[in-house]
């Protein structure tokens, strides 16, 4: 009986392993977060690299098909003053889905966060997103502080 017990705890851990219920990724906290160059839905470029040495920032990936990223993405928008009052800016960054539907998506809810259109998903990819909503906190010299599916705790 006990060894059956061993099989089944060793296949949760594969599985939750493999299907991206681990937080560990090659995006470790301390490493550089990787530059992207991104649309905003009004047509701006957005770089990381425009806030490197200026100011904190935490990026959310998420999609508009996603009940708990629309939960994430409302409670973001009340909390935006007080994060940028703390130097913190947001980047909301869809995945995958067009200007339109993201655009139709912020207006229908009433978001008012900076959303950037990850078009072909290259950038979720490059911070190895899994699942979303997915937030990341990069530091103002670039490093990643925190990646995880619930808002870090700032301190």
């Amino acid at each position: 009986m006990r060894n059956i017990f061993k099989v089944i705890l060793a296949l949760v851990f594969l599985i939750s392993c493999s299907c991206g219920f681990s937080q560990r990724t090659k995006a470790e906290e301390g490493m550089l977060g990787a530059d992207f160059k991104l649309e905003d839905v009004s047509g701006q470029t957005v770089t990381l690299a425009d806030y490197r040495g200026k100011q904190d920032v935490i990026l959310l990936f998420w999609a508009s098909w996603c009940a708990f990223c629309r939960k994430e993405l409302k409670s973001l928008g009340a909390r935006s003053e007080e994060l940028k009052k703390n130097d913190i800016e947001i980047l909301a960054i869809n995945v995958e889905e067009s200007k339109k539907v993201v655009e139709r998506f912020l207006s229908r809810y009433k978001i008012d966060l900076k959303a950037l259109l990850d078009k072909d998903g290259t950038v979720a990819n490059n911070y190895e997103v899994v699942g979303i909503p997915t937030y990341v906190w990069i530091d103002k010299e670039g490093h990643i502080e925190y990646q995880g599916h619930s808002f870090p705790d700032i301190e």
